[in-house]
This record gives C-alpha cells, sequence and structure tokens, in this order.
C-alpha cells in the first residue's frame, strides 16, 4: 500500500480498531481530474470559514485537564445553507455541506448507529472507489457508547496509551478529543477523534486532517434532549 493510500485510510482502520469491523471494500481509483475540476468554489469559501472553527477546536494548549475545558459554540452563519441529519433513535442532530452525502449502506455498525458523511458518493462501494482521490473528505459518527466520559473504554485506553487530548464542550456537551499522528506513515497528517456524550450516552465522530469541513461539522453537532 502507498502513502497516501496508508494517509487517508488511517482514521478508519483506528476506528475499525476500536469496533469488530466486518465491512471491507475496496477497489482501484478511478480518474480523479473531471472532479478536482468540478470543485466549488462555494466549497472553498466554507473551507476558509471553517477555519474559525478548527482554531477555536485546537486552540487549547493543555492535555485532559477539565480545568482547560473550552466551550465550542455552532455558528449558524458557517453552516447557512448546509444540509440538516436528524437521528432520532440516538437523538442528534448534525448539518453537513450542500454537496455532500449520506452513505446509504452504511455499516460496521449499521445504521443508524453509523453514520458517514462525504464529498463523493452515496453509496459505499462507490465512495469506496473514490476514497484514494485527492480531495475527498470524509467524517464518520458512530454511537454506542454508555455513561460520561470517564465510563467510555475507549477513552480510557487512549489516555493510558498517551495520545494528546483535549477537553471540551461543544454546544453545551461534555467532550474529548484525541489527536494522533499518522507518522511515519505520512508525517504531519493527523486522524482526529471527538467523544461528546449527554448523561448516559455518546457518540465518536473521527476524521483526517485531509478533511478541511470536518470540524465545521462536529461544531453542529448537538443533543436534541
Amino acid at each position: 500500500m502507498t502513502a497516501p493510500q496508508k494517509h487517508f485510510l488511517a482514521p478508519f482502520v483506528i476506528a475499525a480498531s476500536l469496533l469488530i469491523s466486518a465491512c471491507s471494500v475496496q477497489s482501484p481509483p478511478p480518474d480523479s481530474s473531471s472532479r478536482d475540476s468540478d470543485e466549488s468554489q462555494e466549497e472553498k469559501l466554507n473551507s476558509r470559514e471553517a477555519s474559525t472553527e478548527t482554531d477555536q477546536l485546537n486552540n487549547n494548549s493543555g492535555e485532559d485537564n477539565p480545568a482547560d475545558q473550552k466551550a465550542v459554540t455552532h455558528n449558524s452563519r458557517q453552516t447557512a445553507g448546509w444540509q440538516t441529519f436528524k437521528n432520532e433513535k440516538y437523538s442528534f442532530e448534525v448539518q453537513y455541506p450542500p454537496k455532500w452525502f449520506r452513505l446509504e449502506d452504511d455499516c460496521c455498525p449499521p445504521s443508524p448507529t453509523s453514520t458517514t458523511f462525504n464529498n463523493r458518493s452515496s453509496k459505499k462501494s462507490e465512495f469506496a472507489q473514490y476514497q484514494l482521490e485527492k480531495g475527498v473528505q470524509a467524517i464518520s459518527i458512530v454511537c454506542l457508547y454508555e455513561g460520561d466520559l470517564e465510563s467510555i473504554g475507549e477513552v480510557t485506553l487512549q489516555k493510558k496509551e498517551n495520545i494528546p487530548s483535549q477537553n471540551l464542550i461543544i454546544n453545551g456537551f461534555p467532550a474529548i478529543k484525541f489527536t494522533q499522528s499518522q507518522e511515519p506513515d505520512n508525517p504531519g497528517a493527523k486522524t482526529f477523534t471527538y467523544y461528546i456524550v449527554n448523561q448516559n450516552r455518546g457518540c465518536r465522530l473521527t476524521f483526517s486532517s485531509a478533511c478541511s469541513m470536518c470540524e465545521t461539522i462536529v461544531s453542529s453537532f448537538h443533543y436534541l434532549e
């Protein structure tokens, strides 16, 4: 596998290591020249605006210290015109860009426990063909956690492994962010994992540093009750 392939697949490999996954599809990437040339100016503008959330979410230098919690509030101006996804079973809502897709046949675990948004296709088999292209962006949301942050085994494990962490309050809900480097496979590339909880339930959001829109998506996440 080449370095670029490892770079994109890293966040999904990390997510898979935390769950028992049975789904994997591999196909050779098609010619990406036409898709890259069609990238909209609107998405590029949103990408620049997303840097506000990126700075806000990454600004805290403290690691795993409740006193360093930083409050993050959704800026509706930056998601004006975006699509809204509402998960009835797990009672949360999140927004994603107008030209993005939600995988209709997501798995491991299946929807509604697992939800993936990306800027290429609503079909898992098609997305698998595009996922190695330059410019592909995606974020996965998995909701199968119970209890507070300290009760989540994955959080405890990553703390024991000394993975850099950051305590946050996202739209009023306790959260923790882990930042894991993909070195030596891809120096400078990172995988971001957020855990956001509401009383006795929680969700995990995972994406790579290649996704310029994902911090804004995270900032729009909130529970409905």
